[in-house]
């Protein structure tokens, strides 16, 4: 003859595996949540500096070179663009596009370009800034996300941890009845 496993016992089993399951998850969501606030500092620091650049690059009198006539290709420019989504025109894109192709791009995407009220605005630095910016606000979600996630795990965690308790008095007493 066989043993069966009282019924308290089953739920009490259950339930700590349940928590073990929502606290691995916990932790997961934690870890996700850090590294999505490191990226974002990261892109954030980014997205300054390469405006420091674009300012700096604003001051100089001109990028021509008045002998030949021809543009210097800064440092944003020849690095090559993050890929965010298919539909962000890259930089070298907007280079090579004409005045109308760019406009057409950019509203295309719907990102909107920074203006610094100075008409010799390279779009290059505009649409790498945009990027990093719609990067920051993707990631920004995600961490939005993830947060809501952890709340969700955190009330399902203390629900669980309420249902042990109740269960473990509800297997006090019943031990204590069936003892006497």
């Amino acid at each position: 003859m066989y043993k069966v496993i009282p019924k308290d016992q089953r739920d009490k089993a259950a339930l700590l595996q349940c928590e073990a399951k929502l606290r691995s998850e916990l932790a997961e969501a934690r870890v996700e949540l850090g590294r999505l606030h490191s990226t974002i500092l990261d892109v954030q620091q980014q997205n300054t500096r390469l405006q420091q650049q674009l300012q700096q690059q604003q001051r100089r009198p001109s990028l021509t070179s008045p002998a030949s006539g021809t543009l210097k290709a800064s440092p944003v420019e020849r690095t090559p663009p993050t890929a965010l989504s298919g539909s962000v025109a890259s930089p070298l894109a907007l280079q090579k596009a004409s005045p109308e192709d760019r406009v057409q791009l950019t509203s295309h995407t719907g990102a909107t370009l920074l203006s610094t009220g100075s008409k010799s605005s390279h779009p290059g630095y505009d649409c790498r800034i945009t990027e990093l910016q719609l990067e920051l606000q993707l990631t920004r979600r995600r961490k939005q996300s993830l947060e809501a996630q952890l709340e969700i795990f955190q009330h399902r965690l203390l629900a669980s941890e309420q249902k042990e308790e109740v269960l473990l008095k509800d297997l006090e007493v019943s031990t204590m009845f069936t003892k006497y």
